[in-house]
């Protein structure tokens, strides 16, 4: 093929926009070169001009415009150059036309047709990627060919597509052109990326721990990679976010998101516990809302107070679970409950008088170390008989709950010997009083009643026996008794003596008693001897008296006496003879006068 070439010039004008025109025999105007850009400081433009532009009748038009306020354009000169042959070669996806003249204008003497993967291989929501042959118009243009892009062929994995690809995926682009007698295939390879979106950027998320990421809202299109994934712990944490349009032909975005995470609410309610005093504390238990799973506390509830009964408040102590959660705990009471303890008096027991023993006591349910204070009591009281043993002032504290048995507090009689003295008496006096010794007897104790004989008042041996004699209830008394005898009284039964004279009647006899007891009496019966002569006679007695009188008899003598002679006494007869009771005493003085004028006057003769 031969080409003309058309050289043009404008001066040194800098002209905006330029473009060469062509006609042939006054036809419609052909472009043959048009460029819009700028172009500042150019002095000459080359056209290439094809050999079918150069007709009879051929006319050119160079044009030009300039923005610099009506500058004009000058100086277009048109050159013809000579014609060149060319061979074609097609390697790759270039066809190339090389320049056999060494005066061809074309750069390099070769001419080019390049078959090129689109310019834009990303997915376009449906729009096809055509391969391309940029070089296409100015090929056709300079060798005179009518080459068509419609011509590009398109397979994938070798077969052929209906039409220029549209969705992702690897592709070949074939181009054929017929150039005189020969065929040139050009070939390109590309692919169809998926298109990449570009969704608003997330923002900064908050969440409470424990919470998982698809408890986190995202806009339309986005998801959480691991949606299942906790939010990690308190403070800032990173995951990942991907965007998807949900079209199989678009790339999935993904985006760093910061989750701020707060800590969690974790209720924590303590539950009431007891125990009794003396044991060991139950294990501290709670119930507990918001842990998450799989994390655990550490530490553990404390209590207030102590050991003693009481109640006391269950704290939080150190129970924790981290710096992930917030406590809010609530309390409960913990209660120590008085123990029971079971106290049983001993029974106790003593002698009346003796000092009470110590009241003793067994025990069940005193814990290790405690002691009791106080002590038992006993119902007052020390005479002999039972008294209830109590409790009085023992305890062991506030901290038990104490049932006492109590037990009887015996005293016993005491033992007292009582020993009656022998006594004795002499018939017809009164009774001594009965004594005795006593052993055992208290001091400051007495004895009422007295001791008793068997009774009786004649000469025997009497037993003396207790009698009413008591020390009372808080005695057993044992009794020894005595001997009471009463022994014979002595009676005396004395004469009196007598005399008479001679010839007068005997005196009546008589006689004095001494020692009869008071009520008793005596059978006396005295006679003398017989004998009327001067002289002495005796005087005996018959005595009749009870066997209770030891009866001694005293005798007398009865005297008869010769007869005298009255005169001496003038009164004496005067006296016996006297009837009256006046002259009786009268006449009884004047004796007496006598009598003691005559101390050896026998006045007793007389009576």
């Amino acid at each position: 093929l031969s080409f003309w070439y058309l050289t043009g010039r404008t001066g040194n004008t800098a002209a905006d926009r330029i473009g060469v025109y062509y006609r042939v025999d006054g036809g419609d105007w052909q472009e043959l070169f048009y460029r819009s850009s700028p172009m500042v400081n150019w002095s000459q433009v080359t056209l290439e001009v094809p050999a079918a532009a150069f007709a009879e009748n051929v006319q050119f038009c160079f044009w030009a415009q300039s923005n610099t306020n009506g500058a004009a354009l000058d100086d277009i000169v048109l050159s013809v150059m000579d014609s060149h042959s060319l061979s074609f070669s097609a390697a790759g996806s270039v066809i190339t036309a090389l320049c056999g003249n060494d005066r061809c204008a074309f750069e390099g003497k070769e001419l080019t047709l390049t078959l090129t993967a689109p310019e834009k291989t990303v997915y376009d929501d449906g729009k096809n990627a055509a391969a391309m042959l940029p070089e296409l118009d100015r090929f056709n243009a300079e060798l005179g060919l009518a080459l068509s892009a419609d011509d590009i062929k398109y397979y994938q994995n070798g077969t052929l597509l209906p039409a220029a690809p549209v969705i992702p995926g690897s592709y070949t682009a074939s181009f054929t052109a017929a150039i005189g007698d020969g065929t040139y295939t050009v070939t390109v390879d590309y692919a169809i990326s998926n298109a990449t979106p570009e969704p608003d950027a997330l923002p900064g998320y908050t969440a409470v721990y424990g919470d998982t990421l698809s408890d986190i809202g995202l806009p339309s299109g986005w998801s959480w990679n691991t949606p299942d994934a906790r939010v990690g712990n308190v403070g800032d944490n990173v995951f990942t976010a991907t965007y998807s349009t949900g079209d199989v032909y678009y790339n999935t975005v993904s985006q760093d998101v910061t989750v701020t995470v707060s800590a969690r609410p974790l209720t924590v309610t303590a539950d009431a516990k007891s125990k009794t005093y003396g044991e060991a504390d139950p294990e501290l238990t709670y119930t507990v809302e918001g842990l998450v799973e799989g994390d655990a506390f550490t530490g553990a509830l404390a209590r207030t107070g102590d050991d003693n009964v009481g109640v006391y408040e269950i704290q939080q102590g150190t129970l924790s679970a981290g710096n992930n959660y917030t406590i809010s705990f609530t309390g409960a009471s913990f209660t120590v409950g008085k123990k029971a303890l079971a106290v049983y008096a001993d029974a106790k027991g003593k002698t009346y008088g003796e000092a009470d023993p110590a009241l003793t006591y067994t025990y069940e349910g005193l814990v290790e170390g405690d002691a009791f204070t106080g002590a038992l009591t006993r119902a007052p009281g020390n005479n002999a008989g039972t008294y209830a043993i109590t409790q009085g002032t023992l305890t062991a504290g506030d901290n038990y709950d104490l049932t006492f048995t109590g037990a009887l507090f015996t005293i016993d009689a005491k033992v007292l010997t009582i020993t009656a003295d022998a006594k004795t008496k002499v018939y017809g006096e009164a009774d001594p009083a009965l004594t005795y010794t006593a052993e055992g007897l208290v001091a400051g104790d007495t004895l009422s009643g007295a001791l008793t004989r068997v009774p009786g008042g004649n000469v025997n041996t009497y037993a003396i026996t207790q009698g009413t004699l008591t020390a009372g209830d808080n005695y057993n008394l044992t009794f020894t008794g005595a001997s009471f005898t009463i022994t014979k009284r002595a009676l005396t039964v004395t004469a009196d003596s007598k005399s008479k004279e001679q010839g007068a009647e005997d005196p009546a006899l008589t006689y004095r008693v001494t020692g009869i007891a008071q009520g008793d009496t005596v059978a006396v019966t005295l006679s003398r001897a017989p004998g009327e002569e001067p002289g002495s006679y005796a005087i005996t007695a018959v005595i009749d008296a009870s066997d209770n009188y030891e009866v001694t008899y005293v005798g007398a003598a009865f005297t008869v006496r010769a007869p005298r002679d009255n005169s001496e006494c003038p009164l004496c007869g005067e006296i016996h003879n006297e009837k009256t009771f006046v002259g009786f005493f009268t006449r009884f003085f004047h004796l007496l006068f006598y009598v003691i004028k005559r101390i050896n006057f026998h006045m007793f003769d007389y009576m």
